[in-house]
């Protein structure tokens, strides 16, 4: 007979008794003393001789350990190659995990219960050297980013050896064959154009392992905007005839910093000018200076214009404004000739006037004095001239009427030699090269 079976702690007296059913039972008994155990280690996982990459999470499970006192214990783990124990006194009911290094491991496991009784166990582990992981935490894959935005880039790459030596964000511009780096810090910005780009993360080790991460984003795209309230325009306004240096500036803002054409046009009757403007280096201002004569006054029109893009579907912004052309000199001196020509003209038409009065008045008064019915019919007396010769006396009517004609023909030689005589009061002196 076997018996197989598992004694508290204590002193166990065991009897033996024998009985073949006719004669008397046999007894033998024998003493046995059970002293405390401790705990005995049931470890799951790892096993020993395991081999593992130091990239590689342990899972240290020792929950079939077991302490038949019915003893609480804990747990310690330690490595030949580490200073600092990698579990210290934990629950061995509780899965743990941890990284180890590269190496060969010689792992002591032991189990202290609560009356200090010790079991110590040993397990072999090898850790080999592992490449490093990329962990990229910006931009994340598929991210849209708003129009004049950077990049942050962002990583907390891992490499369990702590030997990695390379870090690069890699840009992939389309068509090409190798990546562009762009930068090889852990955390930075960067600013791409419009439109689907793809972005990577690489990281090497001293070994030559290596990772890299890809990512798609896309970026935004903007309108330009011309603000018309910072259009500034030197002259305000133009003279005819005058050579002028002509300077438009005006703020153009374009978030995504792709528009790079702004130009300003002139048109003024037939006459047209263009423009070119460049940016000045601060604030979004964009200037242009042109020489122009406007030949002619009036209200030309100023387009400024900013153009995104090379195509038929570009983006444009217009912004427009009148201007004012007024006369210049030269146009003052044709004024005061036409002026001039024109009193000359009056003055020669009045005088003409007057002569032609003049002639009509004499001629009345020689037929008045041709009238012979006047002296038949009427009773006449004789009267002395200047000249001492007899005039006929007319009717008080006729008489007065022929008075008053030569009276004003009289007066007309006065008035003539007057008008002629009187000098201008102002001379025009006129330019008749530049008529």
């Amino acid at each position: 007979m076997i018996f197989d079976g598992r004694l508290s702690a204590a002193t166990h007296n065991i009897t033996l008794s024998i009985d073949d059913g006719i004669h008397s039972p046999q007894l033998m008994t024998i003493v046995v003393e059970v002293t405390q155990s401790a705990p005995v280690l049931g470890l799951v996982t790892p096993s020993d001789g395991d081999m593992l990459k130091s990239s590689q999470v342990v899972n240290w499970d020792a929950k079939q350990s077991v302490d038949y006192d019915g003893d609480e214990f804990v747990m310690s783990i330690r490595s030949n190659l580490l200073d600092d124990p990698i579990l210290e006194d934990v629950d061995p009911f509780v899965i743990h995990t941890t990284m180890l290094p590269s190496g060969t491991h010689t792992i002591e496991i032991t189990l202290t219960d609560s009356t200090n009784k010790i079991r110590t166990d040993f397990i072999t582990l090898t850790v080999n050297q592992s490449d490093p992981q990329a962990v990229l935490i910006s931009p994340e894959n598929r991210l849209s980013i708003a129009a004049g935005n950077s990049i942050l880039l962002e990583e907390e790459s891992t490499d369990a050896d702590d030997d990695m030596v390379t870090r690069e964000w890699r840009y992939w511009a389309p068509g090409a064959t190798w990546p562009q780096v762009i930068s090889t810090n852990s955390l930075d910005t960067y600013s791409l154009p419009p439109g689907e780009h793809h972005l990577s993360l690489y990281v090497e080790d001293s070994r030559g392992g290596w990772d890299e991460i890809h990512v798609n984003i896309t970026i935004q795209s903007s309108l330009p905007k011309l603000d018309a309230n910072t259009l500034i325009i030197t002259p305000a306004s133009l003279t005819a005839g005058v050579k002028t240096e002509f300077t438009v500036s005006i703020v153009m803002v374009d978030e995504d910093g792709t528009t790079d054409n702004v130009r300003a046009t002139l048109t003024h009757g037939i006459q047209f000018w263009e423009i070119n403007m460049s940016y000045s280096g601060a604030d979004n201002i964009w200037v242009g200076t042109v020489e122009l004569t406007a030949n002619d006054v009036g209200r030309p029109n100023l387009k400024v214009i900013a153009t995104d893009g090379d195509s038929v579907d570009a983006a444009v912004d217009v912004v427009s404004k009148t201007l004012v052309v007024s006369a210049g000199q030269e146009d003052g001196r044709a004024m005061t000739f036409v002026i001039a020509a024109t009193t000359l003209v009056v003055i020669f038409g009045l005088i003409g006037f007057i002569a032609n009065s003049r002639r009509k008045k004499i001629a009345e008064l020689d037929m008045i004095e041709s009238w012979d019915a006047f002296g038949k019919n009427k009773k006449t007396t004789s009267t002395q001239s200047d000249t001492g010769k007899a005039v006929p006396e007319l009717e008080s009517g006729l008489t007065d009427s022929a008075h008053e004609v030569e009276a004003e023909s009289a007066a007309i030689p006065d008035i003539e030699e007057s008008m002629l005589e009187q000098e201008p009061k102002q001379k025009v002196e006129l330019d008749w090269d530049n008529v």
